[in-house]
């Protein structure tokens, strides 16, 4: 399953366009994700690199409205619990910060969900495959969550 982690890239209130996208996780200060239009045009002509084999073939960027930039991160695992930032730079006025917490419940009768929480956002959700058993009837089953 996809999830797609938002991002406020707008034009800034002084008409400044932004010129470089940077997701990051909870877990590093350095970016797992970038997205450099410093040499062009941020709508059409920036230069996308992966920084963590972890999210390698894994994540795209959306870029098809202002104000509702995403990058989507495929295949979600349990692994991908967690904080992520997005942060945009412009030329010449102050960065915007983007933060979101991406929560995977793992439910042993439909799979992991996924859900995103961030300030003004809506709460997306998706499903990942997972199996518990097979089990007897009348057998006990204790599960626990960490």
């Amino acid at each position: 399953r996809t999830v797609a982690l938002p991002c406020k890239a707008t034009l800034h209130p002084h008409g400044d366009t932004p010129n470089l996208l940077l997701f990051y996780t909870h877990a590093s200060n350095i970016p797992f994700f970038s997205y450099d239009a410093r040499n062009g045009d941020f709508w059409r002509a920036g230069n996308s690199k992966i920084r963590d084999a972890a999210y390698d073939g894994r994540v795209s960027l959306n870029l098809t409205q202002p104000q509702r930039v995403h990058l989507n991160l495929q295949r979600v695992t349990l692994n991908d619990e967690g904080d992520f930032t997005c942060r945009v730079d412009f030329l010449s006025s102050p960065s915007l910060t983007s933060l979101v917490k991406l929560k995977v419940y793992a439910n042993p009768s439909i799979g992991p969900t996924v859900k995103m929480l961030g300030r003004g956002l809506h709460e997306a959700s998706v499903i990942l495959r997972s199996e518990v058993g097979p089990f007897h009837e009348g057998e006990m089953l204790n599960l626990s969550c960490t």
